[in-house]
């Protein structure tokens, strides 16, 4: 997901952070737990002219390269990350008429789908998309 040249600095990153981060098994990663360090770096990021946004493009760009249906992990957290980097309209385009059905073919569990269905109608009822959330209502019917 990182250059070579940053990728050689994640480990001993990773060993400095370690008492604001927890081990995430089940999604085989690591979370930021700490609420205040979490609020540090969005304001950090804010003082330097860059947003959340700035800092999950190479994270959304390798869940895309994975494939959204191909693979679990895409499917579970691109939209979140999509909505959290303020890129409304690509969570509602994902979730286009074919989603149950392509979720469905690619073999992703009930729970996965009712998610990503209640983010893209959460999303679409802040934006005010009434096509969008008519659709995600409509598609959790299904």
């Amino acid at each position: 997901m990182l250059p070579a040249f940053v990728g050689a600095w994640v480990p001993s990153a990773l060993g400095h952070l370690a008492p604001v981060l927890t081990i995430v098994s089940g999604q085989g990663g690591i979370r930021v737990f700490h609420e205040s360090f979490r609020r540090f770096m969005t304001e950090e990021l804010a003082r330097q002219g860059r947003s959340p946004a700035d800092a999950l493009a190479p994270v959304i760009a390798w869940l895309e390269g994975r494939g959204f249906y191909r693979d679990a992990k895409s499917y579970r957290f691109l939209l979140p990350a999509l909505r959290r980097a303020r890129r409304d309209t690509d969570v509602v385009e994902l979730v286009n008429t074919t989603f149950v059905s392509d979720s469905v073919a690619y073999g992703h569990p009930l729970s996965a789908v009712q998610r990503n269905l209640a983010l893209a109608a959460d999303v679409a009822a802040r934006r005010l998309d009434w096509p969008a959330l008519v659709r995600c209502v409509e598609l959790h019917r299904a």
